[in-house]
Order: C-alpha cells, then structure tokens, then sequence
C-alpha cells in the first residue's frame, strides 16, 4: 500500500524473483493493482472466475 502523499491508498505488487531489499539489486519493479484497499477487495475473484473473465476477454 502507498503512502505517499501523492499516490496515498494505491496497492501495488512487487515484482517476482528476488529477495534483495527493495530498491537493491534492481529490486524497482511494482505493477498497479488497485487505487485503494477497498477496490482490490471488491476486485477478488475465484481461480474460476478468473479463467472465465480472461475466456471472455479474448478475441
């Protein structure tokens, strides 16, 4: 969770495949999750609902 006066509340997800402390090593990537707490919540799915939504999304 950010808590940055400019991006306060935002959930990130730390990049897989290091275990050196963030900010070493390249250890720099996060990805986006959701814009606060409430809305990853809101935004959890099944393992089946999941494939479902990605089923439909594709082309």
């Amino acid at each position: 969770m950010d808590l940055s006066n400019e991006k306060y509340g935002r959930i990130w997800h730390k990049g897989e495949g290091t275990r050196a402390t963030w900010g070493t090593e390249g250890n720099t990537i996060l990805g986006f999750v959701a814009p606060s707490f409430t809305a990853f919540l809101a935004g959890l799915m099944t393992k089946d609902e999941a494939e479902q939504k990605l089923a439909a999304e594709s082309p």
